[in-house]
């Protein structure tokens, strides 16, 4: 809760608190953006150790919703004709 708190004061920032471990993070953001009405931007994630988890890393994902499963951001900007 503290980091969310402090991320607040983030531009830009819209800080998620999810609470299970046992999920597919692209699928919780995708689901999130999607219920929220965004459609396209870059999605940055991040988490770290918890209580449940004191020994888990420290991770941080970034994608971009106009991408599909499997594919990479080279060819989302091949087929936007995007340099």
């Amino acid at each position: 809760p503290k980091t969310c708190q402090d991320l607040c004061f983030s531009y830009g920032v819209v800080p998620v608190q999810v609470d299970s471990t046992d999920v597919v993070w692209r699928e919780v953001a995708r689901a999130w953006c999607t219920e929220q009405g965004i459609r396209r931007g870059t999605v940055v994630m991040t988490h770290g150790p918890s209580r449940a988890h004191p020994d888990a890393s420290n991770f941080v994902e970034i994608f971009n919703l106009d991408e599909k499963r499997g594919e990479t951001a080279a060819s989302v900007a091949d087929r936007s004709g995007s340099p």
